[in-house]
C-alpha cells in the first residue's frame, strides 16, 4: 500500500513492486495489528470496523439487560464495548469529528442500555453515576498519558534560563502540516500544558488517572 496524505488525484507516486517476477497488487486498505489503515489515513475502514463490533456488543448487552443486574452488565460492557473503543484510540481518535461522533453515539447507546434509558433521554449524568469515561475523555486520557510518559518532552527551562511565562510549559515542535499537528505526541503536549501545574509534574500515571 502506498500512503498519500495529500488529496491530489493524478499526482500520487505509485511505485511498481515485483517479487519473484510477480507484480504485487496495490491495496487501498490493509489490516495491521488489528487496525485498518487506508492510503490517506482517513480511518474510514477502521471506524466502520469499530462500529460493527460495538453493535455486536450492544446486541448482547440488550439481551443481558432483560435479566441481569448492573454489576453483570458493567462487566459485559468492559468486556465487549470498552476494549473496542480504546484499542488504538490515540491514533484513530484524531479522525474527523463526524467519524469520532459516530463511535461516540455507539458508546452512548450502550450506556443507555445499562441504565435502561430510551433513545431520546440524555445519558450525560449516567456516565458519572456508573463511573464511566466518555469517548472524548478516554481519548484525552490516552493521549496525555502516552505523551507524558512515552515521549521525550522539553520545557521552556530546558532551552533557556529566562523567567518567561512559558518556562514550565512543554514545547510544541514546529510543523507545517495538519497531519503532523494531529500526531498523538503533538496533541498530547497541548493537553498537558492545559493541566494544573501540580498534575502536570506528577510522575505516576496512576495518580494522573485518579
Amino acid at each position: 500500500m502506498n500512503f498519500c496524505l495529500r488529496q491530489q488525484p493524478g499526482q500520487e507516486l505509485r511505485p511498481t513492486v515485483m517479487v519473484d517476477d510477480v507484480f504485487l497488487e496495490e491495496a487501498e486498505s490493509v489490516k495491521f495489528l488489528g487496525m485498518y489503515l487506508d492510503r490517506g489515513l482517513t480511518w474510514d475502514d477502521h471506524i466502520e470496523s469499530i462500529c460493527s463490533k460495538v453493535a455486536s456488543g450492544i446486541y448482547v448487552l440488550r439481551n443481558l439487560a432483560k435479566f441481569c443486574f448492573m454489576d453483570v452488565l458493567k462487566m459485559a460492557y468492559f468486556g465487549l464495548i470498552h476494549p473496542r473503543l480504546t484499542y488504538g484510540l490515540r491514533l484513530w481518535g484524531s479522525c474527523s469529528k463526524y467519524k469520532f461522533e459516530r463511535v461516540f453515539r455507539s458508546q452512548k447507546k450502550a450506556v443507555r442500555i445499562l441504565s435502561k434509558l430510551n433513545s431520546r433521554e440524555s445519558c450525560k449524568e449516567t456516565f458519572r453515576e456508573l463511573g464511566l469515561l466518555t469517548l472524548p475523555c478516554l481519548y484525552i486520557l490516552e493521549v496525555t498519558l502516552y505523551c507524558r510518559f512515552k515521549c521525550e518532552l522539553l520545557q521552556g527551562r530546558d532551552v533557556h534560563q529566562y523567567g518567561t511565562r512559558g518556562r514550565d510549559s512543554f514545547r510544541i515542535e514546529q510543523h507545517r502540516t495538519t497531519a503532523f499537528e494531529h500526531l498523538p505526541s503533538q496533541v498530547g503536549v497541548r493537553l498537558i500544558n492545559r493541566l494544573p501545574e501540580g498534575i502536570k509534574q506528577l510522575n505516576d500515571p496512576n495518580k494522573i488517572k485518579a
